[in-house]
């Protein structure tokens, strides 16, 4: 009698081998971002969204084995279930670094306006079921603008420090801000250290109130190509410094 071998390839990466190479590796990713989150301000979050993943993962396995479909099946649902939950938590940590930025700046002294306008106004109507205009391009509901925050939808439309104690060494954290259309800088941000600070923003006007200007302030103005408008309010510059200023940035209108 002949016996018949049969061979089979080898299997690299079977179902049930990533189902729990994904299950043990969320679980250590749990107690990793646990441990982390007292130091990380945004580790808190990130843990609910990768534990939710985890209680996600159990249920879909007992929902398998009810229904019996395949694990490469439920795999494909989690591969998904990631990559919408890696944009939430970046969603999250985006809004929470804008909301940390705003908190400062109004207990220094600043104020915030979002780009939320209702017939061209930046008041919004108290009445929920009111609709208003967000970034100057599409309409929503106010109780939906509430009930998530302005900061996840709009951007900063007036940003006015030129009252406040916000201080020139964290200039550059108002990149977390995203697009600021109008900035407002008083003598305590408009310092040479403050100014260079401005690179890293993206700012369409810019108002400097009541300060200095020397020659060194307005050559790290001449880098903000982006400019289109800049005004020096009650504050001292040479002559001679704003014409090189209006050459540097010929599409910016600089008023004095």
């Amino acid at each position: 009698m002949s016996q018949s071998t049969h061979l089979s390839r080898p299997v690299l990466f079977s179902a049930r081998a990533l189902f729990r190479f994904l299950l043990i590796s969320q679980m250590a990713l749990v107690v990793l971002l646990w441990s982390f989150g007292v130091t990380w301000r945004d580790g808190r979050a990130v843990t609910m969204l990768v534990l939710a993943l985890l209680v996600g993962t159990m249920i879909g396995e007992a929902i398998r084995r009810r229904f019996r479909f395949g694990r490469r099946v439920l795999i494909a649902g989690l591969s998904i279930s990631v990559s919408i939950a890696a944009v939430l938590a970046w969603q999250v940590t985006r809004i929470h670094q804008h909301r940390m930025i705003v908190s400062r700046i109004e207990q220094s002294g600043g104020s915030v306006l979002y780009y939320v306008t209702d017939q061209g106004s930046l008041d919004i109507p108290k009445n929920d079921t009111a609709w208003v205009q967000v970034n100057g391009a599409y309409h929503m509901p106010v109780w939906l603008l509430n009930f998530i925050g302005k900061d996840a939808f709009a951007s900063v439309r007036i940003l006015d420090l030129s009252r406040s104690t916000y201080p020139d060494t964290n200039m550059d954290d108002l990149a977390h801000l995203g697009t600021v259309h109008d900035l407002h800088l008083g003598k305590r941000q408009a310092t040479s250290v403050g100014l260079a600070k401005l690179m890293s923003l993206s700012i369409n006007d810019l108002w400097i109130c009541d300060s200095r200007v020397s020659t060194t302030d307005v050559d790290h103005l001449k880098t903000l190509k982006q400019l289109h408008t800049l005004v020096f309010l009650r504050s001292q510059v040479a002559p001679e410094s704003l014409r090189d200023l209006q050459t540097e940035l010929p599409n910016c209108q600089v008023c004095f």
